[in-house]
């Protein structure tokens, strides 16, 4: 599943969010997320605007036919997420220990899950697993939030899928949009990456520097089903098709 995640790159404004929406379903990725955060984010005053409305994100998720999910951060709007029917949920990395809050998304929705490990240690992970053990909602998105290409430590997809019973994703937040490429080789079950629209209103976009322009997110995935058609087997074989 390739995952285009407008996060909060909205700015806060729904023309802008619709036409982030219109866009991507024109593309060939699987599935689209916006990024709820908790009460007391809205309350800074870089962000008190950021809000959208659950009128909103109802339109938005009838209004295409990708899936459609919510990283969500705040879990007393689980009901609200529920009533919008959003597809999945993608827990964000700093709640992976919040049981509570998986708890709640376990026994109250009947959804895939998507939790991010970037700022977890195996140690976190370990005790994750003995509390949730081979849940067949339940999958991990391998990330490291910073931007440096050499911190990506992709070779941690493998480490995770051979450790633990969950799905492993893929998600980027390297400024170095190749990064994403290099993880196709490691078989992530899913990749997820920020997409941003052009300039708006001269802001920045939260996830600006490792956000895919939208313009440029259809010749991405063609790349990634480039180099996934390259790996071919663990076999050798023979293909000769220069007559010599």
């Amino acid at each position: 599943m390739i995952v285009c995640e407008v996060g909060l790159n909205h700015l806060g404004n729904e023309k802008y969010s619709s036409m982030y929406l219109k866009s991507l379903s024109n593309t060939n990725c699987d599935a689209i997320t916006y990024q709820i955060r908790e009460s007391k984010f809205y309350k800074r005053e870089e962000y008190k605007n950021y809000e959208l409305s659950f009128e909103h994100y109802d339109k938005l998720k009838k209004s295409t036919n990708k899936k459609f999910g919510i990283a969500l951060s705040n879990s007393d709007l689980v009901t609200e997420c529920e009533n919008v029917n959003v597809d999945f949920y993608k827990v964000l990395s700093w709640d992976l220990t919040n049981y509570n809050f998986i708890d709640k998304l376990l026994n109250n929705t009947e959804k895939p899950i998507y939790v991010s490990t970037g700022t977890s240690s195996v140690e976190d992970l370990d005790s994750f697993f003995n509390r949730y053990n081979n849940n067949d909602r339940i999958n991990f998105i391998h990330t490291q939030l910073t931007a440096k290409p050499e911190d990506a430590n992709l070779r941690a997809i493998p480490f995770l899928k051979n450790k633990y019973p969950y799905g492993v994703g893929f998600g980027n937040h390297s400024e170095n949009l190749n990064i994403i490429l290099a993880s196709v080789p490691f078989e992530p079950q899913d990749i997820w990456f920020y997409v941003k629209g052009a300039d708006y209103d001269w802001r920045y976009h939260p996830d600006e520097f490792w956000g895919v322009p939208l313009s440029d997110v259809d010749s991405l995935i063609q790349n990634i089903t480039i180099v996934e058609s390259s790996l071919g087997s663990e076999t050798k074989t023979s293909i000769n098709e220069k007559g010599y």
